[in-house]
This record gives C-alpha cells, sequence and structure tokens, in this order.
C-alpha cells in the first residue's frame, strides 16, 4: 500500500505492469505472513529459534546479490546474477 500510494503521490501514474504486478505482491504477502505464523509457533517450543533466525537473516541479507557489482560475480554464476 505505501507503495502505491508513493506511485499515486508523486506523478509517475499506474502502468499497466503495476496493475499486473498487484496479484503477485498479494500472493508473496500471503506467503509471508504464512511463513512468519508458523516460525512464531514453533519459537514458543524452541526458544534458541529466534536468535538463530536473527543471524540467518542478517547473513541472508549480506549474501544477496544485489549488494555487489557485476565484475565481482564469477562468469559461470553470471547468467544466474542477471535473472536477479
Amino acid at each position: 500500500m505505501i507503495i502505491v500510494g508513493f506511485v499515486i503521490f508523486s506523478g509517475i501514474g499506474l502502468s499497466t505492469f503495476f496493475i499486473w504486478y498487484i496479484p503477485i505482491v498479494i500472493i508473496q504477502y500471503i506467503v509471508s505472513i504464512g511463513i512468519s505464523f508458523i516460525v512464531s509457533s514453533v519459537t514458543v517450543y524452541f526458544r534458541d529459534l529466534e536468535h538463530i533466525l536473527g543471524i540467518i537473516s542478517m547473513a541472508w541479507m549480506y549474501l544477496t546479490p544485489i549488494l555487489y557489482p557485476e565484475s565481482r560475480v564469477p562468469e559461470e554464476l553470471l547468467t544466474l546474477f542477471n535473472l536477479n
């Protein structure tokens, strides 16, 4: 909803691509809510899971290829990098 508000009020306007992208965002939102519900219910029984998931999410953020320039990616992984 924040992105929709920004797009409308900034004067960019809604394109047809953006309108087709809305169902994908809704599905992604539902899946992430479902995963968070599952993880939160498992965390009740395994208290250390909260700390482990914090470390995993921080490592995942730093290992994301968006943070690195294309020149640092090996040739054999360049097609996979471009898919992102």
